[in-house]
């Protein structure tokens, strides 16, 4: 039995031999380094621009891209500027590109009209904002918070040159405020009794400025 353990290990150590000597001669250091090259380029992303996403679209996986590699795409569906990633979706195994991130920067747009409907309706067109861009009437600002701004409910008003807090006993004396967007006001006896704040700004329901609540609560003295 030890005679043949001894010629099994023999034959073990011969194959041995045999396959590092095969390893080495295969293995070269060019082609050494060119595996470590690949394996950094697989795990380090790049980061590129491309116009839009149609271009993103149509780059060529291994040419164009490889997986874990961040893209901007200066202008989105949407109009915004974003930021996509070549991701696994860990459920299904398969990759896409994810839109991790998006930025753009505001413009202030001015125009001569009175109102914001007759904005849209004679000085707007289709690309002219993206969403955060700002549009100056009189002295009231709209910012741009969805769609692409063709109507008057994709807007917000907000007040660029400051805001004025108020303090009111009721909503009666509230009412007779001559506010501005992005003013807010405190009423100490709200009608419920309680103590409420508003906020003066676009109501998307009735397409006008108002008092929006945005808080009740009630004040407690311990004396």
């Amino acid at each position: 039995m030890a005679k043949f353990g001894s010629k099994a290990l023999l034959f073990i150590n011969i194959a041995a031999n045999q396959i590092r000597s095969a390893v080495a001669d295969g293995v070269t250091a060019a082609l050494h380094q060119a595996s470590q090259t690949d394996i950094y380029d697989t795990i380090i992303p790049d980061n590129n621009t491309v116009a839009d996403k149609a271009t993103l679209n149509a780059l060529v996986l291994g040419a164009g891209f490889k997986e874990g590699d961040v893209y901007t795409v200066t202008k989105d569906t949407d109009g915004t500027q974003a930021i996509y990633a070549y991701l696994r979706n860990r459920i299904t195994s398969n990759y896409s590109w994810i839109r991790i991130n998006y930025k753009t920067p505001n413009k202030l747009v001015t125009t001569s009209e009175t109102t914001l409907a007759n904005y849209i309706l004679n000085d707007w067109h289709d690309g002219d904002l993206a969403i955060w861009d700002i549009v100056k009437i009189s002295d009231i600002c709209y910012l741009l918070k969805e769609n692409n701004g063709s109507i008057t409910g994709d807007y917000q008003s907000i007040n660029l040159s400051g805001s004025t807090r108020y303090i009111v006993a009721t909503i009666t004396a509230r009412n007779l405020l001559s506010p501005s967007p992005g003013d807010s006001c405190k009423v100490t006896d709200e009608d419920s009794g309680e103590t409420a704040n508003y906020d003066w700004k676009y109501d998307n329901l009735t397409s006008v400025n108002a008092w929006c609540c945005t808080g009740k609560w009630s004040e407690i003295s311990i004396t």
